[in-house]
């Protein structure tokens, strides 16, 4: 292969993603494209802006090389685009997508290397390439210290048989009752310090992402608009109080009624805006209140705050759900496991806590099906579930126990799409560190041992 590979960065990732395309394919010319004008050699920055203004001029918002479908899509799965009136969003999305093939067209690059896809740029990207046979190649971590996964939205790739070797070491890892993923290592390590690092940087936001964009002359930038949003929804005054009852356990065992857990998720987020395939489920907060109405008649349900997102919610969630009659809440810095051995089942959009349920025999209920979702102790659940199915899906678990055989397959299908290597994608990378390096060249050699770059 020879010409442009084609690296979506980001200002706190440029460094770390100029190096790992530059690894991909060596001696050819690596161009960084962003919706930030000050990195973004593509040319897509400055054809949005362009774009804008002939929108407004010819009122055309219907963007060329998109079906209206993917239109649809695009909006409703984008943090931003969703908040915005419909003919906004439509010209928005018109006006990057003639950028993007603009771009495209003028590089004709073999190859585009990205984050997993968070936002309506990154998926327009990967639409348009897919249009153009580019392949699109999206890194992203894994709840598996010392392994990464390549997903543009949420997808399983399957890389070939198992390795018997990495189910092994995934049996010893993630049956540990003390694993702990690496990225929920900080919030663990200070609880109380992250709760207020949060709430205080969420403060500073507010009036902060509102400078950035009247000053910056990059009004419509991505990053400062959405931030600017969620910083709002998400005032909290003063720093918010673990909604979760000490007592928990006590009304746990004293009910009569089939206990279903549901570990938060973090809202908005890839894992729910681009990895659930019915994009209605997506409307976190509404579904969870939906879900409870309908749950709560018929289980005891029990809810925990992910250690992580703690403080990172809407403005009165944690006191409305401190009070709601519904459910049981489970104070935030409980271990998962220990909530897991007392809950009898487990829903979730897409979270790891499935996994880590099913590996350990738990009936798991599903919004969508994650990646790692296999076998009979996985049911996939709409938002009317049936909750006599429901029922009996947790008793036949109950009634057969895992084993080992079974345990060896659901590692086997996760092991199947995971490669060895440790992706962080973090701002404090650098190129002058060795081991930074050295992580981003394993990565790449893992990734190209199983997807050679000549292979097309």
């Amino acid at each position: 292969m020879s010409g442009v590979i084609l690296s979506y960065v980001r200002p706190w990732n440029v460094e770390q993603f100029t190096f790992l395309a530059s690894q991909m394919s060596p001696g050819n010319r690596v161009v960084r494209a962003s919706e930030h004008p000050k990195i973004d050699e593509a040319g897509i920055s400055r054809r949005y802006y362009l774009n804008l203004k002939r929108c407004a001029q010819e009122n055309d918002g219907v963007p060329s090389g998109l079906l209206p479908d993917q239109v649809a899509d695009v909006i409703a799965r984008c943090r931003l685009l969703r908040r915005l009136p419909r003919g906004e969003a439509q010209r928005h999305v018109w006006a990057m997508a003639q950028a993007v093939e603009e771009t495209l067209d003028q590089l004709a690059p073999a190859l585009i290397i990205s984050l997993t896809i968070d936002s309506y740029v990154m998926d327009l990207l990967r639409i348009l390439a897919g249009v153009r046979g580019i392949r699109f190649v999206a890194f992203i971590s894994t709840f598996v210290n010392g392994c990464f996964r390549i997903s543009a939205r949420g997808e399983p790739n399957v890389f070939g048989p198992a390795d018997a070797a990495l189910v092994d070491e995934l049996r010893d890892k993630l049956l540990k009752e003390d694993y702990a993923p690496a990225f929920n290592s900080k919030s663990l390590s200070n609880p109380r310090k992250s709760v207020y690092r949060r709430w205080a940087a969420n403060l500073a936001r507010v009036p902060w992402f509102w400078m950035k964009r009247v000053t910056s002359g990059d009004y419509y930038n991505y990053h400062y608009w959405v931030s600017q949003q969620l910083s709002l929804e998400q005032l909290h005054w003063l720093p918010p109080a673990d909604p979760g009852d000490e007592s928990w356990l006590g009304k746990l065992k004293a009910s009569s009624r089939p206990s279903i857990f549901i570990p938060l998720q973090m809202f908005p987020e890839c894992t729910v805006d681009y990895w659930c395939q019915d994009v209605r489920v997506i409307d976190y907060y509404a579904v969870l209140d939906k879900l409870l109405d309908k749950l709560s008649s018929r289980f005891n349900v029990v809810i925990k705050e992910h250690p992580s997102v703690m403080g990172s919610r809407p403005t009165g969630f944690y006191s409305r759900l401190a009070k709601d009659p519904r459910v049981t809440v489970v104070p935030t810095y409980t271990p998962s496991n220990l909530v897991l051995k007392e809950a009898d089942a487990v829903l979730v959009w897409t979270g790891s806590v499935g996994f880590e349920s099913i590996l350990r025999g738990k009936p798991v209920f599903g919004l969508a099906k994650p990646f790692y979702a296999s076998g009979e102790r996985f049911m996939t659940i709409d938002m009317e579930p049936d909750l006599d199915a429901m029922a009996e899906h947790i008793a036949h678990c109950q009634a057969n126990p895992i084993s080992v055989d079974e345990q060896n397959a659901i590692l086997g299908h996760l092991a199947s799409q995971l490669l060895r290597g440790d992706f962080i994608n973090f701002g404090a990378w650098t190129a002058d560190n060795p081991e930074h390096r050295a992580q981003i060249e394993g990565v790449v050699a893992s990734y190209l041992s199983v997807r050679p770059i000549s292979a097309g």
